[in-house]
């Protein structure tokens, strides 16, 4: 599960390479599955996309909780290869399982999906109403992620034909994609621009993933993300295995993470 989260993150993050790696080693485990689809669909690879959510939701049966984000990945990916069709069914199931779970942030998703594939098949007042829903559901909730996607998605709506609101809802969007420090914050301020407003936003420089950790910890770290074994390890850096270990529990500690595979990928994204 920690693999398929870090995975998930790589996907947000653009670094698809070392989110293929992670799921490499998840194997066919169920918690995978969707962010394959996510990686396949970022990809454009369409058709693998809508293969591997209908396995997910064939595999999650009847729990409506896991399955109406699925839903909503289905809807982008049946808009991705061209079925608006297919795409406002998958919407119209999300709405109604999350209808049942009675989740204002199911709603949320189910609303985007919605608002989504409508604007898709030309029905922009359906998606308009569809989005609005979303964000009345969203409003009690805490859940900023979600706010953030039904805002933007209002402002690419609403941009060719009231460049007013939709600068309202790109502004509302940027601020907290800038809370939260993510990559959405700067397509809020492109669109902003392009729609004539003014922008304060500058991207904040990326800092060192590694920056806690020592002299050694950081040689420790650099032959993991070869590969090596901590008896590998010893002998490159002439001590004793015992001592490896030590210096790998520390590094798990300091990052935050649970496996040698995860400090390694974080090594080769630190690389490039």
């Amino acid at each position: 599960m920690s693999r398929a989260s870090l995975a998930d993150l790589r996907v947000r993050q653009g670094r698809l390479q070392e989110a293929e790696q992670l799921l490499a080693a998840c194997g066919d485990r169920w918690e995978a599955i969707p962010t394959r689809a996510k990686l396949h669909y970022v990809r454009g690879e369409f058709e693998h996309a809508v293969s591997s959510v209908k396995q997910a939701l064939r595999q999650i049966g009847e729990d409506r909780v896991r399955a109406v984000p699925l839903l909503a990945l289905l809807v982008n990916a049946e808009i991705g290869r061209g079925d608006a069709d297919a795409a406002i069914r998958a919407a119209e199931n999300a709405e109604r399982l999350a209808r049942e779970t009675q989740s204002p942030v199911l709603m949320g998703e189910a609303t985007l999906a919605m608002g989504n594939a409508s604007s898709a098949a030309g029905k922009v007042g359906a998606a308009v109403a569809a989005l609005e829903a979303g964000l009345r559901a969203v409003a009690p909730t805490e859940h900023l992620l979600i706010k953030g996607a039904l805002h933007l998605a209002l402002a690419r709506l609403l941009a060719d034909s009231d460049s007013a609101a939709a600068v309202t809802e790109a502004r509302s969007a940027l601020a907290i994609y800038e809370k939260l420090d993510a990559p959405e914050a700067e397509v809020c301020a492109t669109l902003m621009k392009r729609l004539g407003a003014a922008v304060s936003y500058s991207p904040r420089p990326v800092a060192d993933p590694l920056a806690a950790l020592s002299r050694r910890e950081r040689e420790v770290v650099l032959l993991l993300g070869q590969g090596l074994s901590n008896t590998q390890i010893a002998s490159k850096l002439f001590i004793s295995p015992k001592t490896v270990e030590h210096h790998v529990g520390n590094i798990l500690g300091k990052l935050a993470l649970r496996s040698r595979f995860e400090v390694a990928a974080i090594e080769t994204a630190t690389r490039r």
